[in-house]
């Protein structure tokens, strides 16, 4: 009995002693290891730096442990890759062009920013826009005009923001800006229009789910309660799609289209400029 418990002591011993060599041998590259996957370490200060700003307690664990798990499995996957595919050369060479493509769409890009800039356009101007790219300008959605918001429905105001908010009244106007103080939401465009869509999706409501466009061509108003709010929608004006775009409306999308030819324009010189200054210093050359 004494030479059978000898014996598991210097088993013990020896283990121990294979271990420290092993520790010894592969020493830990962090000082808080929180994963390893071959000879790769994520420490734990990685993994803090990597979490949502401002998340604490269970919170804070689930989402540790949720990039640990992610880190594991993507280094693990990486570790296979690399010893099932050794020639990498062709890997390689896609890394670098993507890499010089970057780089070079980069030092593009920066110089296109500092040089061109949204074009300052008369009405006529985009009137004459709009009219050489019709096509362009044509409704595929419902656009309106009118009141939206959202207010608690124990809201002292509630019914004075009720009895005004369909008001064409300039000073019911006045007094509905002054008494949603309480609102959640409160967005006033019965002077300019806006896409449908923006509104639709705000408001928890069955009544737009077969057919969303539908309601705001046949309903101007909306007063419904929904989980301890209320959602009012005076619609004053629609326009639906395939119609032309109004120009008000339009207008932003006029700019950002002339400033995205601006800028392929600007491309193109540039790219042709700096081939032609490398071929005249003996940077470049053609044989």
């Amino acid at each position: 009995m004494k030479t059978h418990c000898h014996l598991l002591h210097v088993a013990a011993l020896v283990t121990f002693i294979m271990l420290l060599a092993a520790c010894a041998e592969k020493k830990i590259p962090v000082d808080d290891p929180a994963a390893r996957v071959g000879d790769r370490w994520l420490s734990k200060t990685e993994v803090r730096r990597n979490l949502p700003v401002g998340i604490t307690g269970q919170d804070s664990v689930k989402a540790a442990n949720a990039f640990i798990n992610n880190w594991v499995e993507n280094e693990a996957s990486m570790l296979v890759a690399e010893r099932n595919i050794p020639d990498t050369k062709e890997i390689d060479r896609l890394v670098e062009d993507y890499r010089r493509e970057l780089l070079m769409w980069e030092y593009r890009r920066r110089k296109i920013d500092e040089n061109i800039s949204d074009p300052v356009l008369t009405p006529q101007q985009i009137t004459d826009y709009i009219s050489r790219h019709a096509q362009d300008y044509t409704l595929d959605h419902t656009i309106i005009k009118g009141i939206y918001i959202k207010i608690p429905e124990d809201a002292p105001e509630l019914d004075e923001v009720r009895r005004i908010y369909k008001s064409d009244r300039g000073d019911d106007i006045d007094k509905l800006d002054k008494l949603v103080g309480s609102a959640v939401n409160y967005e006033y465009f019965r002077d300019r229009w806006i896409d449908w869509r923006h509104i639709e999706e705000r408001i928890p409501f069955d009544g737009f789910d077969n057919n969303p466009d539908a309601y705001p061509v046949n309903q101007k108003n909306l007063d419904h309660k929904f989980d301890g709010y209320v959602y009012l929608l005076h619609i004053t004006d629609v326009m639906k799609p395939g119609n032309p775009m109004p120009e008000s409306y339009a207008e932003p999308f006029v700019i950002e289209s002339i400033r995205r030819e601006n800028a392929l324009d600007y491309d193109k010189t540039l790219r042709q400029l700096l081939t032609s200054d490398a071929l005249s210093d003996g940077t470049a050359q053609i044989f």
